[in-house]
């Protein structure tokens, strides 16, 4: 199969377990767009930040494609347009904080306004912050979460919690909004129609391409719905089980050991010195 376009998770796939992008990383992306196929981004980040990493990165020409907030976002660098869908009203977002009452220790926070909104400062939200170019806004109370809508809500938790609250989330599960899991210790919340298939398939819609010509890559739950939506998903050899259980193909290499690099040098024939 001919592919036209990469789409790439970040953390736990691009960079490794400092949130380092390493150089090798880069050339191997320079080497694939060289050959004619676009390369785009797919997070849970906000799509501001993905401009922003591109740069920060060293790329001289913009993604083809950024999908930002697991879907709800997503950024058409080739007709320059921002689409956004599936925002939590208020209502369900309290619902949200009401469903999470059981697991007093998962510490919530919001992308909001180019802001990070936090009902605790602590030294991960401070470096979250710093990474992200973004301010910290401490909560005065649990209220303002929910004074307007939202792509998502995240929770972040131990590894040991993690797994009480995905048991939790199975066995009580939501219609209006979804749970899932996008780091070992972060849990997500967002409207049940999100997904990062979701932008990936309006994008291609948009651009009259076949979704059997779309190469992805991920190694969270949250990366499930993309990879088997494109023409062919690979996970990641650090990867959650579930998602290298859907998976077409499981890298050889860690995100630890530019896995991803390796593999589409592999794939694509490509040249890197």
């Amino acid at each position: 199969m001919e592919y036209h376009l990469v789409v790439a998770d970040i953390d736990g796939t691009l960079v490794d377990d400092n949130r380092r992008f390493t150089d090798f990383t880069k050339k191997a992306i320079d080497a694939l767009r060289e050959k004619g196929i676009w390369f785009g981004l797919a997070s849970g980040r906000p799509v501001d930040e993905l401009r922003r990493l591109e740069k920060t990165w060293g790329f001289e020409k913009p993604f083809e494609i950024q999908i930002g907030m697991n879907g709800a976002e997503l950024w058409d660098g080739l007709y320059q347009q921002e689409y956004k869908a599936f925002q939590l009203s208020p209502k369900t977002i309290k619902e949200i904080f009401d469903y999470m009452k059981p697991f007093p220790d998962a510490r919530p926070s919001m992308y909001l306004n180019g802001e990070i909104m936090t009902d605790r400062y602590t030294d991960i939200i401070e470096r979250s912050g710093k990474r992200a170019h973004k301010g910290i806004h401490l909560v005065k109370s649990d209220d303002e979460f929910w004074a307007q809508p939202n792509a998502k809500v995240m929770f972040r938790v131990s590894e040991e919690l993690m797994k009480k609250v995905e048991a939790y989330i199975e066995a009580n599960p939501r219609d209006d909004f979804k749970g899932f899991k996008t780091q070992s210790t972060m849990m997500e919340f967002a409207d049940p129609h999100t997904s990062k298939a979701y932008s990936l398939t309006k994008f291609a819609q948009i651009h009259h391409m076949d979704m059997a010509s779309i190469m992805t890559f991920g190694d969270m739950t949250n990366d499930i719905d993309m990879l088997k939506a494109a023409g062919f998903g690979v996970c990641m050899a650090n990867g959650s089980d579930d998602t290298k259980a859907v998976a077409q193909d499981i890298t050889k290499y860690t995100n630890n050991e530019d896995g991803f690099a390796h593999y589409i040098i592999e794939h694509f024939h490509l040249t890197v010195n």
